[in-house]
């Protein structure tokens, strides 16, 4: 795939530490979807393109993971991360399902056996949420998000050679995105 300075927006790297991961913004959405199908070529490297996530997205990532981390240690059910389900047993469960179970089990046991932290609403407070009509600024802060998002991001790990994008080092820029 050519790439060239014109295509790119803007790189940094995140975080801290030697191999730290790369954030490019590419201007193109296609040159995006052309990287993101040629990824399989990078297989047995050490090097790996990730689509970058929204925040909610990283949100439900993190919840599924946690859950996956105290099946496997608590059981021995076969289970793993497909997407944006946990697979156990040969059947999805997305975050907001695992949510609501662990806050069931909460509230029948009195207490929580796993350490994942949880936000229990009452069945009222859950009506009252469904019922409610979304007011003009959600829908402005919800439209805003949603342009806001389909910006093109990729996200690079593990490269060694800082320089070898774009034709020069990338600015650092500690963002936790």
């Amino acid at each position: 795939i050519e790439l060239s300075e014109s295509d790119i927006n803007d790189v940094y790297t995140l975080g801290k530490g030697i191999n730290k991961p790369i954030k490019v913004e590419l201007l193109s959405f296609i040159k995006k979807r052309k990287i993101l199908h040629n990824t399989k070529q990078l297989k047995n490297t050490k090097i790996f393109i990730l689509n970058d996530l929204t925040e909610l997205q990283r949100e439900e990532q993190k919840i599924l993971r946690q859950h996956l981390k105290y099946l496997r240690e608590n059981t021995e059910k076969r289970c793993y991360i497909e997407g944006n389900k946990l697979i156990i047993d040969n059947k999805g469960y997305k975050a907001t399902e695992l949510e609501k179970f662990h806050s069931q089990a909460i509230q029948k046991e009195g207490r929580s056996q796993s350490p994942l932290q949880v936000i229990t609403r009452t069945p009222a407070q859950e009506k009252k949420d469904i019922n409610r009509e979304p007011t003009a600024e959600f829908n402005n802060i919800i439209f805003n998000k949603a342009e806001a998002s389909q910006k093109i991001y990729l996200t690079f790990g593990a490269i060694k050679k800082v320089g070898d994008i774009a034709g020069g080092a990338p600015r650092t820029r500690n963002k936790s995105q």
